[in-house]
């Protein structure tokens, strides 16, 4: 669950006796080092045909659009819950990150991927991926790309785990996403090197096998290189007090 008093009060906030916290950083304020910010609480950044999302729109206004032609791996835009709900369905990305933020909600395992809920992904097997994972009764975050990558995570402001970018199945305590928690989670990834990212909500899990995430994402926020720790801090403060 977000915490908005741990994560506002460490910088970027102006806060007040009786008063709302407000928040002195928007992402525009980093736009160089931003390579793709989806803020669906923001109809405009979405594309709608049929009652079908063909396209997200980078609100920083630089990277071309993520889009979906099929039909059946196209999400909805939920107006009421400011969010896109993603059933099996997922974006072509093209976007180089290294760490990103994702807020989420209604989680649960992917099709074709039984473990996980995959966030970034490649077409090609054992590459890199980011995904929300269940071991055993243990919930990770995995930046796991078949030993290409390792990296840190951390969930509603929680410390950086493992450090030193170092992990691969990140446990983060107190993290239980699935089945369909409908408490939004802001989930932070940052890996070794930058990566040139496929899909947005899925990858290729083994052989001819595609996994693809079910969940709702409210926002999504991709650096190109990491962020340094104010940044990091005041990025989640950002989107703690906008979705609490």
């Amino acid at each position: 669950m977000i915490n908005p008093n741990a994560i506002l009060r460490p910088n970027g906030f102006v806060i007040g006796i009786g008063q709302r916290k407000v928040p002195s950083w928007t992402p525009e304020e980093d736009s160089d080092n931003i390579s793709f910010w989806g803020d669906f609480y923001d109809n405009s950044c979405v594309v709608e045909s049929g009652g079908k999302v063909t396209a997200l729109i980078d609100k920083i206004g630089v990277s071309a659009n993520m889009t979906q032609n099929l039909t059946n791996r196209q999400a909805v835009y939920d107006s009421s819950n400011k969010a896109l709900i993603v059933s099996a369905d997922r974006y072509t990305c093209n976007n180089s990150a290294q760490a990103g933020f994702f807020v989420i909600s209604n989680a649960n395992r992917a099709e074709g991927f039984a473990a996980g809920c995959p966030l970034l992904g490649y077409e090609v097997y054992s590459a890199s991926s980011v995904f929300l994972k269940q071991d055993n009764a243990d919930y990770t975050i995995s930046v796991d790309g078949g030993s290409i990558n390792t990296g840190d995570a951390s969930i509603d402001g929680s410390a950086i785990n493992p450090g030193g970018l170092s992990g691969t199945n990140i446990a983060i305590s107190g993290f239980t996403p699935f089945p369909n928690e409908t408490t939004k989670h802001i989930v932070y990834f940052q890996i070794n090197a930058a990566v040139a990212w496929d899909n947005l909500f899925g990858f290729r899990f083994a052989g001819d096998n595609n996994a693809y995430a079910n969940c709702y994402c409210h926002e999504f926020i991709l650096f190109k290189t990491l962020p340094d720790s104010e940044i990091r801090l005041l990025c989640e403060g950002y989107l703690a007090n906008k979705w609490q």
